[in-house]
């Protein structure tokens, strides 16, 4: 937010000395012009084409960094297809699941999705980067890998990851509550343990599994990585390493190698160097949102008690319970975290009679469409029931993704999270003793680093499992 307010007129004056106001006009005069360049060059492309420029001004420091709100307040004038300029970037924002499904799907080939270009560190590169039959083969790879790990086989590790954190943050608690960085450190560690066992088979007794951890926080030491540094090239190399010799014991001794993703690759001969990175690839995004929307989920939660001494009173492991666990975690996904679907052009593209240019980004909205009132009544508030009961179509309701890459651990997603909501409310009290407003990170709106819990064990009822 300080960065868009520092690309703003009202900035020119802030520096009390002639030299900075100097340097901030000439600035801002430059990067205002910048914007207008692409536009009129935009505009150029459009009338040679016969198609239009989708309505919207760029201009530096707009964008949804500093209100999330931006595009819903937009389309009222501009429409579901509109640009800004965000992130320094001409973007398209496409809003509603039909139209944004049939771009997707009309462009198919003219499209490709933005992550990090790892192909110096193994052939092919992430498979969110990949086209054509490549990409169907190696995310039905990953897909067949995934789906052959019975869930049952990692509760175990589940359990003693969210347990440890749950209990972590209540042991501070009564002294001093849990900020929303000392959340997000305590969540991280739960979901990085158990995607170390979905993906590799291993847990903290692992001799392996500390090294990795290790590793795994060089290679991403806040977030998953925007661009590839020399330090992160060298983590994953020797993330590599420790993920060939994972495979390798596996191989040795098949019978004593515990169930996971890699195993499944190893048994059906399917471990090439390609497989193999994005096994380790991943890990950081699969975490990362994983926790992200844990925080999500005690952000709303922590606001209702009586939804918590609902769940309680319901059988644990009861369909009744199930649903309503479920429930809780589709409507926070509805709400938060799950935002947009990002791709580049690869050529000048025309959707609905606007002209995409070559290089320009696409972002696909989500978030904006499941607030929709027509499909989610009142749909700022936290209503988990209006999941109970009713099945919405991919085209009302799709936070994993509408097209050849929606998320392939959406099913596990749900059911993690659902573990997780079931033990800290059945456990645990929850009190908010300060919060803030939600803010933008680099890559998704999170709770305010303000906002903080007290947590305390219950001393009555039964554990959930």
């Amino acid at each position: 937010m300080s960065e868009a307010r520092g690309l703003r007129w009202s900035s020119v004056f802030r520096p009390r000395s002639m030299v900075g106001v100097t340097r901030n006009t000439a600035r801002l005069v430059l990067l205002h012009a910048r914007w207008l360049a692409i536009s009129l060059l935009w505009r150029a492309r459009a009338l040679v084409r016969g198609s239009r420029v989708p309505p919207g001004a760029l201009k530096p420091g707009d964008g949804i960094r500093g209100n999330q709100c931006r595009v819903l307040d937009a389309m009222p004038t501009l429409g579901p297809v509109l640009k800004i300029a965000s992130d320094d970037m001409p973007t398209t924002y496409v809003v509603g699941l039909v139209r944004g499904r049939r771009l997707l799907a009309e462009h198919e080939h003219d499209l490709r999705g933005l992550t990090v270009d790892l192909k110096s560190l193994f052939p092919g590169g992430a498979v969110r980067g990949m086209e054509g039959e490549e990409h169907r083969t190696y995310r039905r790879l990953l897909l067949q890998a995934l789906q052959s790990v019975p869930l049952e086989s990692q509760w175990a590790n589940v359990d003693a990851a969210i347990g440890a954190t749950l209990e972590s943050m209540a042991a501070t608690s009564p002294v001093e509550s849990v900020n929303g960085p000392t959340i997000r450190a305590a969540l991280r560690e739960a979901t990085g343990r158990i995607m170390m066992g979905v993906l590799f088979g291993i847990d903290p007794s692992h001799r392996t599994f500390a090294p990795m951890r290790d590793a795994f926080r060089r290679f991403g030491p806040g977030e998953p990585i925007y661009e590839l540094s020399e330090p992160a090239s060298a983590a994953f190399r020797e993330l590599l390493g420790h993920a060939r010799t994972l495979a390798d014991e596996i191989r040795n001794d098949p019978d004593s190698a515990r169930p996971s993703m890699l195993y499944q690759v190893v048994d059906r001969d399917q471990l090439d160097e390609t497989a193999l990175g994005n096994l380790v690839n991943v890990f950081e995004a699969s975490h990362y949102d994983t926790y992200s929307l844990w925080h999500w989920i005690l952000w709303y939660l922590g606001r209702e008690p009586a939804l918590r001494a609902r769940i309680r009173s319901l059988p644990a492991g009861s369909a009744e319970a199930t649903a309503l666990l479920h429930a809780i975690v589709w409507e926070t996904l509805r709400l938060n975290q799950s935002e947009s679907l990002l791709r580049a052009t690869n050529r000048d593209i025309t959707f609905d009679g606007f002209l995409i240019p070559r290089g320009h980004r696409v972002r696909v909205c989500l978030w904006e469409y499941h607030k929709d009132p027509a499909i989610f009544p009142d749909p700022f508030r936290f209503d988990p029931d209006r999941f109970l009961g009713r099945t919405y179509s991919i085209e009302e309701f799709a936070p994993f993704g509408l097209d050849k890459k929606r998320c392939i651990g959406a099913d596990m997603v749900i059911q993690l999270s659902a573990r997780f909501v079931e033990r800290m409310a059945r456990e645990y009290d929850w009190e908010i003793v300060e919060d803030g407003p939600p803010y933008r990170a680099v890559y998704h709106w999170q709770p305010s680093p303000r906002f903080a819990l007290r947590a305390t064990r219950r001393t009555e009822g039964p554990k959930s499992r």
